[in-house]
């Protein structure tokens, strides 16, 4: 019984950190917060009705994610995110995303390609950009090379990405010109054309790099 009861308020506090966590999350990247905001674990578990424990819990996990920052192991703040730090992560996709040129072009199929032009449609619809589409556009072209281990890797890669990106100040994205760089992509997969591949995934990504400034 006391192994159960142990158990359960594991359980419960757990779910605590997920839900400040999310909240906290949703704060940063909807700009609720701001970058430099100090964040006051004691303030935020009177806001939110909970014991500092899952503030602090949902805090370290945020640090991990990039979104808050942590000085001297006392003070936690939104990170400020540089163009550089932001770059520096699509450098990372980029090398990612040519292990994958290298591997999905012998192994893509009909379907996959059906999947594709599905997100790319929802990617750019009636003019608009979708964030979650276009994400998932890059994760399908990772699950494609049947490397679970990858998969992972890039998913964090990707999660990091976006997040960051959302708080980063950014001077140029066109909806129009991740539509066409997403479709370069797949009429590269459709030719089954790896150099094509590989040379529309580097021209996205630095672009991409390259629209939140210097």
């Amino acid at each position: 019984m006391v192994a159960q009861t142990g158990q359960m308020i594991r359980l419960k506090r757990a779910n605590l950190t997920t839900h400040v966590y999310d909240a906290l999350k949703e704060m940063i990247t909807t700009r609720q917060l701001q970058p430099g905001d100090r964040l006051v674990p004691g303030d935020l578990a009177n806001d939110m009705g909970v014991s500092q424990t899952p503030v602090r819990e949902a805090l370290a996990a945020l640090v991990q994610d990039g979104l808050v920052t942590q000085y001297q192991r006392k003070s936690y703040h939104v990170s400020v995110v540089d163009p550089v730090t932001v770059k520096d992560l699509y450098e990372v996709r980029l090398a990612l995303d040519q292990y994958i040129a290298s591997v999905i072009v012998d192994r893509v199929t009909d379907a996959d390609l059906d999947a594709l032009r599905q997100l790319l449609s929802a990617t750019f619809d009636a003019g608009t950009w979708d964030a979650d589409s276009d994400s998932e556009f890059h994760v399908y072209l990772a699950r494609m090379t049947g490397n679970t281990q990858f998969l992972g890797i890039y998913e964090n890669v990707e999660t990091r990405r976006r997040l960051i990106g959302r708080i980063a100040p950014r001077t140029n994205a066109s909806p129009r010109t991740v539509h066409e760089e997403h479709k370069a992509i797949l009429e590269a997969l459709e030719a089954r054309d790896p150099v094509a591949l590989r040379e529309a995934l580097i021209r996205h990504n630095r672009r991409s790099a390259e629209s939140f400034g210097s």
